[in-house]
């Protein structure tokens, strides 16, 4: 979240019944209307905001409700003339960044008021109680999105890859399609660092990123595994298919350089893949990476700026060695 927006300290819940359907009315609003709008909608909760937009209060459906049932003496509580604020169970008593933040905690915890807003530049933004926080959905989705990306890069980080690669391998099981994975690093980078200090390192890492995104799949999954090293979540690609992009990639990477005090230094890739077939069963996401990052060690072990790659079979899965079976490398001169 922004500098701009206050969050008490509590467990992150979201509730995506009112992130969804967020029903607000200004003070004055007929309670005929706010009726209505319970009524028609999907929100059990209406928020109530001043002139301004500022949250002052929340309306439930039973507040409502109470108003809809005749009184004692028999005789209705003539709802119809009724405002909005007349039913306000729950009011605000600050919404502005000059509360205290240890008061309103206080309040929530002694169930003086019930809920209290976030608002960020004078917007409603969520709302707070003493168990959850309800966040709006628009303003959610950018802080869920920039938690997954590598700042560095732009690519998925490596929690993301984590997950999509469970995904995309039960995808590939449930379709009966096959997969690969294909991971890589760039040749002595350490030495890289070392003599042309960090800045330079961390453009060779942006350069690579903005490589692959370039020539590998619009839909492939690339994520910055860490440090120096790439990983791509290829889908229906299978042996016939892996020797194009491989090529692609290596080519291209060959061709870039950076400028350094000592002239342009040219970047190289070592690369490794492991490509699940159709019909492979029991297969995990970390013996995947374990069969693409031993096609990795055999290139850097063989001399590196090179492409290998292996084809999983159950027996192979199970006995995963040193040297993965079935492994072949590409020719290093592109066509």
């Amino acid at each position: 979240m922004s500098n701009a927006t206050k969050v008490l300290k509590g467990k992150l819940t979201v509730s995506e019944l009112m992130s969804r359907d967020l029903v607000t009315v200004s003070l004055g609003t007929p309670l005929v209307k706010v009726a209505s709008l319970l009524t028609e909608g999907h929100s059990r909760h209406v928020l109530v905001t001043d002139s301004h937009g500022a949250l002052v209060g929340v309306v439930s459906d039973r507040d409502v409700l109470r108003h809809l049932v005749p009184g004692e003496n028999g005789s209705d509580n003539r709802w119809e003339a009724k405002s909005v604020e007349s039913v306000m169970m729950t009011k605000f008593v600050a919404s502005t960044s000059e509360a205290n933040p240890h008061d309103l905690a206080a309040m929530l915890v002694n169930g003086a008021v019930q809920c209290l807003p976030i608002l960020e530049r004078g917007k409603l933004v969520g709302v707070m109680t003493s168990g959850d926080l309800l966040l709006s959905w628009n303003r959610l989705r950018p802080v869920l999105q920039q938690a997954g990306v590598d700042h560095l890069t732009g690519l998925a980080n490596r929690s993301t890859f984590d997950r999509r690669l469970a995904e995309e391998l039960e995808r590939a099981r449930r379709q009966h399609t096959p997969m690969s994975l294909i991971m890589c690093d760039v040749d002595h980078f350490k030495q890289i660092n070392d003599a042309c200090g960090h800045p330079t390192g961390d453009a060779i890492l942006r350069l690579v990123a903005d490589c692959l995104s370039r020539h590998l799949r619009t839909y492939d999954v690339l994520a910055r595994f860490g440090g120096d090293e790439f990983v791509a979540i290829c889908s229906a690609c299978g042996a016939a298919e892996i020797d194009a992009p491989l090529r692609r990639v290596q080519q291209a990477i060959r061709s870039m350089s950076v400028p350094t005090e000592a002239g342009r230094r040219g970047i190289t890739l070592s690369i490794g893949a492991a490509i699940v077939p159709p019909g492979l069963k029991d297969l995990t996401p970390a013996q995947l990476i374990r069969a693409a990052d031993q096609c990795l060690y055999q290139v850097k072990e063989a001399g590196r700026d090179a492409a290998r790659f292996v084809e999983l079979a159950d027996t192979s899965v199970e006995h995963l060695g040193p040297l993965a079976p079935h492994s072949q490398e590409l020719n290093p001169t592109v066509a």
